[in-house]
């Protein structure tokens, strides 16, 4: 009896264990499967988020040089892809704040913000329009010039190097987490963002007509081999005109665009030399360019905008801005120089000085090949001012004084109101010798005191009440050294 039921104390034991581990193997499978399915609600979301904003993100890119794929990243961590209340709301899909500076419409929630006891307060979020506004909104808040101590550094690395960014923004402090670079280089990886990185304007407008999204596995392009055969034709300067003209006529030839420039070029200095360029000639699109202070450079033709000439060059659009100081919408006038390499410091050619004639310090500085604020600092102007016509600025050494300027009236009132304070010093200057010599002799009495042995100037000081220094000053003393019988003016009341 005491076995039967032993056996059947066993067996319900066995029952119940086995219950158990369905029960368990049950819980595992249903989670599994409920993380699966969210996984891939995730990468939905994520993929019609991307595909929504790939081409703002690529604009920008090639606006700013911030990685399409980090931008991308940003915002699908920042706005949960587009679902959280401040993108539905207010289109602010990267978590803006208003900060001092912003005058549109706000919307206000409850975020990291506390009250003076430590309760959560509503803060206030920048609102868009759009969401594009958004987007361009986040490259202007990284390129702030008052924050380029902060975020400056991020503009070294390439487009391409997403790692590199997604690692510097958390070191700039754009993040408090620390894990947000793996966050962003994790959304980057698993979502393919990468590959947009190296897409070209024109790739744009080649996705839009097959409207399908790219999933190869991302691949970095091969750089573009530049044609081997190239011919350079010099042009060597010369004083004569006759033989000038002949030299501008040689260079058309050779490239029927170099034509414009150089007519654009004598039309303002008839006795200079000719210009001091090599010209490139090829077969293919680089026919176009030339060299000016010995850097790459092109003609800008009718209807051409820096974004057609830095697709048409395989130059990064940011990159081209900045070479030549211009803006995105910038237009663009024929005839004119684009510098496709960065400008130099000062001018490698023969001519040391420029005459001025209906032209602006960045005309100046395109034409010869010569950095802004490099060409205004041997100038002594400031950027932004502009020398008046038939005035010399030179070009390779610094001057000794600025050249006059247009709206000259207020830079003389400039040198009047300097004038002005320099008299008003001066007379300061000699009242105050004035009132030193009334002081002398207004109501003081100098007693004399004759030096005793084994006295010094701090002992006399402490028995008049003086200090040191003004014992001195009255006796015009050099030295501590003092003499027995020596005389000591002390000025008392």
């Amino acid at each position: 009896m005491i076995v039967l039921f032993y056996q059947f104390r066993m067996l319900s034991i066995k029952i119940k264990i086995m219950l158990k581990g369905i029960k368990i193997t049950l819980f595992f499978v249903l989670a599994t499967v409920s993380i699966a399915f969210c996984n891939s609600e995730t990468s939905a979301i994520n993929e019609a988020y991307v595909n929504k904003f790939k081409e703002i993100a690529v604009r920008e890119m090639h606006r700013t040089g911030i990685p399409a794929s980090i931008k991308l990243a940003q915002a699908i961590l920042e706005s949960g892809a587009g679902t959280s209340e401040l993108a539905k709301e207010a289109n602010n899909h990267f978590g803006i704040k208003c900060g001092g500076s912003w005058k549109g419409k706000t919307f206000h929630k409850k975020d990291d913000d506390r009250n003076k006891i430590g309760v959560k307060i509503k803060s206030c979020f920048r609102e868009y329009a759009n969401p594009e506004e958004s987007f361009k909104a986040h490259s202007e808040f990284l390129m702030n010039p008052s924050k380029k101590d902060r975020y400056g550094f991020l503009f070294d690395y390439k487009s391409t190097d997403y790692k590199s960014w997604a690692k510097g923004l958390k070191k700039a402090g754009y993040a408090t987490n620390p894990k947000y670079p793996k966050l962003l280089m994790q959304v980057i990886e698993e979502n393919e963002l990468h590959q947009y990185d190296n897409w070209k304007l024109s790739d744009i407008k080649s996705d839009e007509k097959t409207s399908k999204p790219s999933k190869k596995p991302f691949k970095p392009k091969k750089e573009k081999i530049a044609p081997k055969k190239e011919v350079i034709t010099e042009v060597k300067p010369t004083k004569k005109i006759k033989k000038e003209k002949e030299n501008i006529e040689e260079v058309t030839r050779t490239n029927t665009k170099q034509k414009e420039v150089l007519k654009k070029e004598n039309k303002y200095d008839k006795n200079k030399s000719s210009i001091e360029s090599r010209v490139t000639t090829s077969s293919t699109k680089q026919s176009n360019v030339f060299y000016s202070n010995d850097i790459r450079a092109v003609s800008v033709e009718k209807g051409d905008t820096p974004e057609n000439i830095a697709e048409k060059y395989n130059v990064p659009l940011s990159k081209l801005l900045v070479y030549n100081e211009i803006e995105f919408n910038s237009v663009l006038q024929e005839g004119d120089f684009i510098y496709l390499q960065p400008k130099r410091k000062s001018y490698r050619g023969k001519k040391s000085y420029h005459i001025v004639y209906e032209e602006s310090m960045h005309d100046i500085a395109q034409r010869y090949g010569i950095q802004l604020s490099e060409l205004c600092e041997k100038n002594l102007i400031n950027i932004g001012q502009e020398p008046r016509n038939g005035q010399r600025v030179n070009l390779k050494t610094k001057r000794k004084d600025s050249p006059k300027l247009k709206g000259g009236k207020a830079s003389e009132d400039k040198k009047l109101e300097e004038k002005l304070n320099a008299s008003i010093e001066n007379t300061k200057s000699k009242i105050a010798e004035v009132s030193d010599k009334i002081d002398e002799k207004i109501t003081f009495k100098y007693p004399k005191h004759i030096v005793k042995k084994g006295e010094t100037l701090f002992s006399i000081s402490k028995k008049y009440e003086v200090s040191v220094e003004d014992v001195r000053k009255w006796n015009s003393l050099k030295t501590s050294t003092l003499e027995v019988g020596q005389e000591l003016i002390i000025k008392k009341r």
